[in-house]
């Protein structure tokens, strides 16, 4: 069985996605643009295409594989920790699940359908801020998983936890609140 090494140089990572997401926000602008100046809608449907409020287009998908490569990545990761057998490993998976789960869900719109219900149970009227009130039932789960993960993130080697520039002291300070 062959190993094949990939090396990936997070500064150039950094810099090739930073310019394609740079590309895709011009894009989107100047489509914008050109449909406010001209008044055309489509031109040959490439403003929605690359309209980054729109779903199920350009952006989307780009969106949809860092995602998915952010799940590979930590799907590796597990692998690794497994073999290492070590303390962690459910939540390098639970991680690597729950980001393929969001590239899925971005990618057929699925948090967009909890719009509905969630108005319609917090009384159907206008809801101001929460107009997409799918960011209520979305912030509290971000809430449980920041509480759920916040000692595995203290645990991180020194050097994992600053790539994630989260400085520790701040991960303490929340930690003894």
């Amino acid at each position: 069985m062959a190993i094949y090494k990939i090396k990936l140089i997070p500064s150039v990572m950094m810099r090739i996605l930073g310019v394609l997401a740079f590309l895709l926000i011009f894009a989107s602008v100047a489509g914008q643009l050109t449909k406010y100046f001209t008044g055309h809608e489509q031109v040959c449907g490439l403003i929605p295409f690359l309209y980054v409020s729109n779903e199920q287009n350009l952006p989307t998908l780009f969106a949809v594989f860092l995602l998915f490569f952010a799940a590979v990545l930590l799907a590796i990761i597990t692998l690794y920790q497994m073999k290492q057998k070590a303390h962690d490993l459910s939540k390098w998976a639970i991680l690597s699940f729950g980001f393929l789960f969001m590239a899925v869900d971005e990618g057929c719109s699925m948090h967009e359908k909890l719009m509905g219900p969630m108005r319609a149970l917090l009384g159907g009227r206008p809801l101001g801020v929460f107009y997409y009130a799918w960011v209520i039932p979305g912030f509290m789960v971000v809430i449980l998983a920041g509480l759920f993960f916040l000692k595995f993130l203290l645990r991180l080697p020194k050097k994992q936890s600053s790539l994630l520039r989260l400085p520790r002291s701040f991960l303490s300070g929340v930690l003894s609140v």
